[in-house]
């Protein structure tokens, strides 16, 4: 993990009922330009539906939310294409940063998605975050890989309901600088684990991950590489 609360210098709350300093999570993450490891932001989510897409966290920053069942960030509603992305998740991760406390649940495509050059060594941490995916089982909760690694991905005390967690890497990956992802003490409801890599066919730039599964519960649901 990255270091996190020492370095906590700026406290923002977002509020959907006005009584914060902004009221959707989009305004506050734009608001933010200057964080960095010795100048962190931490942005305390407020209980409320927040209906949001492409929420792109700004790095060093620790998005959480007052309680896990009572701070809903949702995609639901929104359109599944548009002329930004193909993808339409609630969350594009794009820089070292964290998540917890709140439940994010897809109407569209993933709710996490953690798929872009920018990521290369990175740090995404999500703890005490519950994933509902509503589309078919073919639609991953979580689509993760970088196109340089050196990544790591930790989800501690995460649920996941209806949908995959899928880990995968993409060409142009650096040799010895793979990702590395961490399932620690969370739950599989109707949702399933898939190991898989993605368009790895340049010589020597097979996709290598370590994934590491302790302490988790699965209920109809499965492994698989």
């Amino acid at each position: 993990d990255f270091e996190l609360k020492d370095n906590i210098a700026h406290i923002v709350h977002v509020a959907n009922d006005g009584s914060g300093d902004f009221a959707t999570l989009a305004e506050a993450y734009s608001s933010i330009t200057d964080s960095s490891l010795d100048n962190q932001y931490e942005i305390i989510v407020h209980d409320g539906t927040y209906t949001e897409q492409y929420l792109t966290p700004p790095p060093f920053t620790h998005t959480h939310g007052t309680k896990a069942d009572n701070v809903i960030i949702t995609s639901v509603g929104l359109p599944y294409y548009d002329s930004i992305s193909d993808w339409a998740s609630v969350f594009q991760m794009l820089n070292t940063c964290k998540l917890s406390n709140m439940t994010v649940i897809s109407g569209t495509k993933y709710c996490i998605h953690e798929d872009d050059p920018k990521l290369s060594r990175k740090v995404i941490v999500c703890e005490n975050v519950k994933f509902y995916q509503t589309q078919a089982h073919n639609v991953s909760a979580i689509g993760n890989g970088t196109q340089f690694g050196g990544t790591k991905y930790i989800f501690r005390d995460c649920v996941f309901i209806n949908g995959a967690v899928a880990v995968h890497t993409n060409t142009q990956m650096i040799a010895g600088a793979n990702q590395h992802m961490i399932l620690d003490s969370c739950k599989f409801i109707d949702a399933y684990v898939s190991l898989q890599s993605v368009a790895t066919t340049e010589i020597g730039n097979q996709g290598l991950y370590v994934c590491e599964i302790k302490n988790c519960r699965f209920k109809s649901g499965v492994f698989a590489v």
